[in-house]
């Protein structure tokens, strides 16, 4: 008794040699596009894979045709031209992913992130993008900042909300208007700054060596507070099997499509995994295009604690997210 595997097996029509064809452009397809950062065109594809094989639009096209209602590849709108492009992750998680690198070590408004994702998502409406900014924060993914003195918008980011960003913000306008009121006594910006540094080291000082109430009953009747911690994790050698297990845990959508930020993914994990293994395991499954890894925004600076969440190729490209890829 003999079985036919179905998921190799040629289409009606086509020869076995037919069917090997089609089945390794699919692959040479998918492959450019898990490299690219945004979505391609056909003509962007038969571009990166000139180097494999002479192709044509037409035959990239058909190709993609036929991914796409396997569900393997993903239809956008076009940008600068005519021609759609394509993409393994979905429309609306690139989009979020989008929103989410943009927003990765600064606060920004619905307005400016709006701006900062470009004109390569512009497929998506200013109501539609809004609501997305929401969503996210209303997943914890992205911290909402009250607006700044002088503002009326909240501001959103990854990073949680910043003391230092509000009382900065507050002293430097505390000190130009005083500066301009003490200036005929011949005190400085410098001298005002030395004054706020004084007594904020005073403050400090009364702070810690008066204990408020509160916070001597708390040390002395703990409250135990109820949570669902995940499943706790127990290191084994087969890390990426380990990975690939905990995403869906951290992520219930995850199986169709939605995105999993990799420092949440780390941190789940109780950080018992190093860095460097962690990273590892992360680029072996790209490499073996089991998950999409999304890139961080080049432009964006970012310091030693922001780069450590961030997973790092032997290119220097950095990647702050990851989605499942779907069998093909």
């Amino acid at each position: 008794m003999s079985f036919v595997d179905t998921d190799t097996a040629a289409p009606s029509g086509l020869s076995d040699a037919d069917s090997t064809q089609s089945s390794d452009l699919a692959e040479l397809i998918q492959e450019a596009l898990e490299r690219a950062d945004s979505p391609l065109t056909a003509s962007a594809i038969v571009d990166q894979l000139k180097r494999h094989r002479k192709l044509k639009p037409i035959q990239v096209e058909e190709e993609l045709r036929r991914l796409q209602a396997e569900g393997g590849v993903f239809e956008y709108a076009p940008y600068r031209g005519k021609s759609p492009r394509y993409a393994r992750i979905a429309p609306l998680e690139y989009l979020r992913a989008g929103i989410l690198n943009t927003a990765t070590s600064t606060n920004k408004t619905k307005p400016e992130i709006r701006k900062s994702i470009g004109k390569a998502y512009g497929e998506w409406t200013t109501r539609q993008i809004d609501e997305q900014i929401d969503a996210l924060s209303a997943e914890g993914k992205l911290k909402v900042w009250p607006p700044k003195k002088g503002g009326r918008s909240p501001s959103y980011s990854q990073m949680s909300v910043s003391a230092e960003a509000y009382v900065e913000a507050e002293l430097a306008s505390i000190v130009k208007s005083l500066q301009k009121k003490l200036s005929i006594a011949g005190i400085s910006e410098s001298d005002l700054w030395f004054a706020i540094h004084t007594k904020a080291c005073e403050q400090m000082e009364a702070t810690i060596d008066e204990p408020t109430v509160e916070s001597v009953n708390e040390v002395q009747t703990p409250i135990e507070t109820q949570t669902s911690p995940l499943p706790a994790v127990d290191v084994p050698k087969d890390i990426q099997g380990l990975i690939l297990e905990r995403i869906p845990i951290i992520e219930p959508r995850a199986f169709d499509g939605a995105v999993v930020l990799l420092s949440d993914l780390r941190s789940s994990l109780d950080f018992q995994l190093s860095k460097d293994e962690f990273d590892a395991a992360i680029l072996g499954l790209a490499s073996e295009y089991k998950i999409s890894l999304s890139e961080q925004i080049r432009e964006t600076v970012l310091d030693d604690l922001q780069r450590e969440a961030l997973v790092a190729d032997a290119d220097g490209r950095l990647y702050n997210a990851l989605a499942l890829r779907r069998s093909h």
